[in-house]
């Protein structure tokens, strides 16, 4: 797709140095140079720079592309700019775009031997990031030349640090008892600077862009700046004990504070505990079918503090409005007001897990693998809860309500053959999650019997989000599709405002409309199951092959194509999907244009599938070839991605993302000299 492109260059040093034989230093640094001036920006605030794909799809073919001269492009190839029926890359013609981000990624750390086996290492990690956006929308556009052409001006600079002191000791005892304790001090800071302008009407000609914006007219000006701060710091103490390496034991206590949160409650407490057993050591010795068998048992705590900088503070705002005196003059206002509820007591959000787990390996390493069983509560979640108006705040940053997971993980390796010139490995992942959400505001409603009358309370539920006490956080909560309304069912259709063609939705309580009353629950928005396998093969020693396969399942994703109502279908073009007719009665795809009846709601569909995603093959040159031009490895090797996929249930593009999906080509040499 034109626009579809970025270009980077990367550097990167590593350096160590032994100073002394008990002091050790050493740095890396990575610094990249990357181009972004052909792509959109994530939040798309600007008219696009890549090809539109919608105005791909929705320009009809009988149009033309170019004016009468055969050279410039038509700003629609339709002339209906109405309908989104405009040339997909005309926009991108009348721009120019700068968009680059430079980072500089630095690891400094010293060791130092101490005696009696401890040793302390410090860790300095600055991180720069520069980011510059310029992009003007000029003149000669048949649109913007209205306005005299736009141009914008956005530079921001982050610095961000992190040390990290760590002390360390670790000691055998009797060649049986074995300790290593970890203790860690660690302090981080983040800073950015931001400052952006943008101007139009540029006078007398905007030829200079965004170079000279200066040339706009004055009262089209905007100059906004954001600076952001914020700090965090952590303790934390680590014991680890073995018994023979076959008893093991992990105590950890954690301590990690951060600015965002309330004054009341800045640092959160995140305890953990783990213990290891090899059993083949004690009940499973020279056994030749399981040769390694460990049990393990943890339990832990860990916090989430992803949320704004500022959201448990309360922040002023300026605006300006227009004001008109009783003499009728009217000249420009300025107010200040509280933008935002603060909550001193807003705290992290904390998650306690427990975890079973066996690792084994049977026949001397034949297969191997694990299997883990977890439990987690997470509690005191991070949300944005909605206020009511009259409070004059439209939501306030809190702790509420309780979520519950659990799930299995498998690993599976097996060598299936391994002989001297050809080995065959197989790796096989599986996970399976589920969650249920405990608790939510604890706003409690009256339950009521058949006859109205109130027989209980319980905890409400959500019903602006879907989200509902008991069930998952990825319900898809709405209207359930029963089929397609037919010919003969004219007057059952009328009563919902419909006709032959439309969708029919099931009217769950018969009072002759859809609403939330109708809703029901219909499925999950995220998989049930994940799996993957990836198997290798070298044969003759020198020629490696591979492929990876993996595996979405249970879940739905949204096809609303199936409706068949893109806007004039008469007057813009759209995907070639089955439809609804009196000859071709579809039970589900809906006539062109149909009608929904006033009700809202989504065809959803299984977007189950299973991607062959990367086929690898490689070839590496006998050394007793590259020894003569003194070359110590040399490797030729292709990949592709994304080779293909099979959904049962989908029809519209890719079940992955529901859009186009590259496949991805690639052909290298791997040299060392």
């Amino acid at each position: 797709m034109v626009g579809d492109q970025f270009s980077t260059i990367r550097g990167r040093i590593n350096l160590d140095a032994k100073v002394t034989n008990w002091l050790s230093i050493g740095i890396n640094t990575q610094f990249s140079d990357r181009n972004e001036s052909n792509m959109n920006r994530p939040d798309d605030p600007d008219p696009t720079i890549q090809a539109d794909w919608g105005r791909i799809i929705n320009n009809s073919p009988w149009g033309s592309i170019y004016n009468d001269d055969g050279q410039t492009w038509r700003i629609s190839p339709v002339d209906d700019l109405g309908r989104g029926a405009r040339h997909p890359l005309y926009d991108r013609t009348f721009q120019e775009r700068r968009r680059f981000y430079n980072t500089l990624n630095t690891n400094l750390y010293a060791t130092i031997s101490l005696p009696l086996n401890i040793s302390y290492q410090v860790n300095y990690s600055p991180r720069y990031q520069w980011y510059e956006f310029m992009n003007h929308q000029s003149s000669k556009h048949e649109e913007w030349g209205k306005f005299g052409g736009q141009s914008k001006r956005l530079q921001q600079k982050i610095f961000s640090w992190q040390v990290d002191n760590l002390l360390k000791w670790n000691k055998t005892f009797s060649e049986i008892h074995s300790f290593d304790v970890t203790l860690l001090a660690n302090a981080e800071k983040f800073q950015s600077w931001e400052n952006y302008m943008s101007a139009q009407g540029f006078m007398p000609t905007d030829a200079l862009s965004f170079h000279r914006m200066q040339a706009g007219v004055g009262t089209s000006f905007q100059i906004t700046s954001n600076d952001e701060y914020d700090t965090a710091n952590a303790l934390m103490g680590r014991l680890f004990y073995s018994l023979k390496s076959r008893y093991m034991l992990t105590l950890t206590m954690r301590r990690d504070g951060y600015s965002a949160f309330g004054q009341n409650h800045p640092y959160g407490y995140f305890p953990s505990a783990a213990l290891g057993w090899v059993f083949t050591e004690d009940i499973a010795q020279n056994n030749s079918f399981l040769t390694y068998g460990k049990l393990r048992v943890s339990w832990g705590s860990n916090g989430n503090r992803a949320i704004g900088r500022y959201e448990g503070l309360s922040d002023m705002t300026t605006g300006k409005y227009p004001y008109q005196t009783t003499a009728g003059t009217v000249y420009e206002g300025t107010q200040l007001y509280v933008n935002r509820m603060q909550n001193v007591d807003l705290k992290w959000e904390q998650t306690e897990s427990l975890n079973f787990g066996l690792d084994y390996s049977l026949w001397d390493g034949v297969f191997d693998g694990s299997f883990d069983y977890y439990t987690a509560r997470t509690i005191d979640v991070l949300v944005d809860r909605r206020l009511p108006d009259i409070l004059g705040f439209n939501s306030v940053a809190s702790n509420l309500g309780e979520v519950k997971n659990y799930g299995v993980e498998a690993v599976f390796n097996s060598r299936v053959i391994r002989r001297e010139n050809f080995r065959w490995n197989i790796n096989v992942n599986f996970t399976l999650n589920k969650n249920e959400i405990v608790h939510l505001y604890g706003d409690m409603v009256d339950v009521e019997d058949a006859n109205g009358n109130v027989i209980g309370q319980k905890e409400g539920d959500d019903y602006t989000n879907g989200w509902f006490i008991g069930k998952p956080i990825d319900i898809i909560w709405q209207p359930r599709i029963v089929g397609v309304w037919q010919i003969g069912e004219e007057e059952q259709a009328k009563r919902y405002g419909q006709f032959p063609g439309d969708f029919k939705l099931e009217d769950v309580n018969d009072d002759g409309k859809i609403n939330d009353l109708d809703k029901q629950f219909l499925g999950h928005r995220t998989p049930k199951f994940r799996w993957n396998m990836r198997q290798d093969f070298n044969i003759l020693k020198n020629l490696d092959f591979s492929f990876m396969i993996y595996s979405y399942w249970g879940h739905k994703g949204t096809m609303n194509s199936a409706k068949n109502r893109d806007s004039f279908p008469e007057r813009v073009n759209s995907y070639k999907i089955p439809f609804w007719t009196p000859e071709t009665p579809h039970n589900d795809y809906a006539r062109i244009y149909s009608a929904q009846g006033g009700a809202v709601f989504d065809v959803w569909r299984d977007r189950s599938f299973i991607r062959l995603d990367n086929v690898s093959l490689s070839y590496t040159v006998p050394k007793s070839l590259t020894s003569r031009i003194d070359i110590q490895n040399l490797k030729v090797f292709t990949t592709v991605r994304n080779v293909g996929w099979w959904a049962p249930e989908w029809k519209f593009w890719d079940p992955e993302n529901s859009g186009p999906n590259p496949r991805y080509f690639t052909l290298g040499v791997n040299l060392t000299l």
